[in-house]
């Protein structure tokens, strides 16, 4: 089965911006959880757009099961130059993801105001399911388009 990750973006919009500190530490946990219980669950292939937050944290959980398990990694770029102004070691781990998914795709080439809401779309035109890290009726436009197209939809307040 194959399920898309999609988070409304509040993490990283927390005070503390350090990853081992608290309220980050405990975020990364839950969403390493998280692709554990659905691989567990049967779901074998993710999508996520590896943008700084969820997405990218959900993409390393399934990299690491990668190495000890049949799962795939699928990423899709909202923009090229997404991680072009994060800081050095964060766009490093987005590139060294790149290398281990099974495939990266671009959305757009530039920065448009509807990139991550396509990148988004093509995700969910993928799955069998997606899970968005967030409260219901946080994304309305991405629970309604999943809705239309059968997929399942599922809630997971990480934050």
């Amino acid at each position: 089965m194959i399920c898309a990750i999609i988070s409304y973006g509040d993490e990283v919009q927390a005070k503390y911006r350090n990853e081992a500190e608290e309220p980050l530490r405990i975020m990364k946990r839950k969403v390493f959880e998280l692709v554990q219980a659905l691989y567990t669950q049967g779901y074998d292939s993710f999508y996520t757009n590896c943008e700084y937050g969820i997405p990218l944290w959900a993409a390393e959980a399934v990299a690491l099961l990668k190495q000890f398990n049949p799962i795939e990694l699928h990423i899709i770029m909202p923009f090229e130059e997404q991680a072009v102004h994060w800081s050095e070691d964060v766009r490093d781990r987005y590139f060294a993801l790149h290398e281990k998914a099974d495939s990266v795709e671009l959305g757009c080439t530039w920065y448009r105001e509807d990139c991550y809401s396509l990148a988004a779309q093509r995700m969910i035109e993928q799955c069998n399911a997606v899970v968005i890290c967030g409260k219901e009726g946080c994304i309305p436009d991405i629970e309604e388009s999943a809705k239309e197209l059968g997929v399942n939809v599922m809630y997971c307040p990480i934050n």
